[in-house]
């Protein structure tokens, strides 16, 4: 009875939610990229720690790690040709300095990667074109085009199809915003400064995160007011896009959401921009309903739709407890991670939009390129609610990367892997 009536709960919160009808799903195939106890390319062993895996459409990852006895590196896995590091800590950086720590690695279907990183002296952002060296993008006392020198970088975009990186600068002597690095030309241009105008009349006062579109179009998550001068006047936070003119809104607290009788609550973390420059958030909603939810909006109507919220069903069973950030695909999916209440797996990662499906769930059988026969993953994406690991997504929405533990059959049995796999 008890089973009865909560799957009679969830059905009735899913309706209200929206659900899309099944489409027909791809047919996943999965192969290890590293593991607790392989070499990487320096012949240093790889522990139980990988962070922020990015994937392209020729399966390509780039993440972070760091071998025994080695230092936190940089590393490209190519799915077709050999392993290397990019970058490690204590390695000279262009511009001067080194690297100490990085975050935030995004590579493009050319093989283009870009990537922040905390330097022994200020920090930077840096991008590296398939065919070359890593390049400096903005560095720590560089000056900023639009006023000012740089002294932080607290997000970068994804690189997006030409190379180029969005990133937000902290600025002395100048204004805060948001600029644009052109990989052709090696320049750095302002897109928008803190204290410009909204094409709603609202004063950029504090940027947050940032995303680039294959166009060009730039998403920024932001706080804004009438007057940013105005002390008494209540901050709404906000995603605005900017596509050659003035940033415009996308959605603001307040707003309605697509699920009836709520609104937007708060948004989480940086959106994300595909080719139809439809921008995707994470929020949370109040009203009616409290949920996380993934929403897409077109900038045609404009239009929202729900992709995903927590206490939808997730495919292949239970319901969705948390979303962990992802990435929007050109089909107008979203590919993420998520803990699920109520069903047999606790942990999966999961395509919502045109059809939901799950690619792989924890007891699902791990690959055996590199572990023993029926081993099964124990948690798919393990983190926490502090440090929930992102989840890779290609463009295109065949390719996904992901950290999981493993129970293997050979060896000790707890394994840490990297894994990766192509929907067809």
């Amino acid at each position: 009875m008890t089973h009865k009536r909560l799957a009679l709960s969830v059905s009735a919160l899913a309706l209200l939610l929206g659900i899309a009808a099944p489409a027909d799903a791809l047919t996943f195939t999965c192969s290890t990229v590293a593991r607790k106890g392989t070499l990487d390319p320096s012949n240093g062993e790889f522990g139980t720690r990988y962070d922020s895996p990015g994937i392209n459409a020729a399966g390509d990852v780039v993440f972070f790690a760091h071998a025994k006895r080695a230092p936190r590196r940089l590393y490209l896995y190519p799915n077709a040709a050999a392993p290397s590091i990019i970058a490690g800590t204590g390695d000279g950086a262009p511009g001067g300095s080194a690297y100490k720590t990085f975050r935030e690695p995004s590579i493009n279907d050319a093989g283009d990667l870009a990537f922040h990183a905390k330097l022994a002296i200020g920090e930077g952002v840096f991008q590296r074109p398939a065919a070359g060296a890593v390049a400096k993008v903005a560095m720590t006392t560089d000056a900023s085009p639009g006023g000012g020198v740089f002294e932080k970088f607290p997000a970068v975009s994804r690189v997006n199809a030409a190379g180029n990186v969005a990133f937000i600068g902290r600025v002395s002597s100048g204004a805060d915003g948001v600029f644009l690095y052109d990989a052709t030309l090696a320049t750095v241009a302002t897109v928008g400064l803190v204290g410009d105008l909204t094409l709603e009349g609202r004063q950029l006062c504090e940027l947050i995160e940032v995303g680039l579109g294959a166009t060009g179009t730039v998403a920024i998550h932001a706080m804004t007011k009438v007057s940013c001068a105005d002390p008494m006047e209540a901050e709404i936070r906000g995603i605005y896009r900017h596509s050659g003119l003035l940033f415009s809104k996308v959605l603001e607290e307040g707003d309605a959401t697509p699920i009836g009788g709520t609104t937007y609550d708060n948004f989480i973390g940086a959106p994300d921009v595909n080719a139809s420059d439809k921008v995707m958030v994470r929020a949370r909603t109040t009203g009616v309903v409290g949920v996380v939810g993934i929403f897409l909006t077109d900038p045609v109507g404009p239009t929202t739709t729900t992709l995903a919220a927590t206490g939808n069903f997730a495919p292949g069973g239970g319901s969705l407890k948390s979303l962990a950030p992802g990435g929007v695909t050109d089909g107008d999916r979203a590919g993420i991670g998520a803990r699920i209440a109520s069903g047999t797996a606790k942990t999966g990662i999961f395509l919502f939009g045109a059809g939901d499906e799950a690619v792989v769930r924890d007891g699902d059988l791990a690959p055996n390129d590199q572990f023993g026969p029926n081993s099964f993953y124990t948690k798919i994406n393990p983190g926490n609610r502090k440090t929930n690991e992102e989840v890779g997504v290609d463009r295109s929405g065949t390719w996904l990367a992901y950290t999981a533990r493993v129970y293997d059959t050979i060896g000790p049995p707890g394994k840490a892997g990297l894994f990766r796999c192509n929907g067809s």
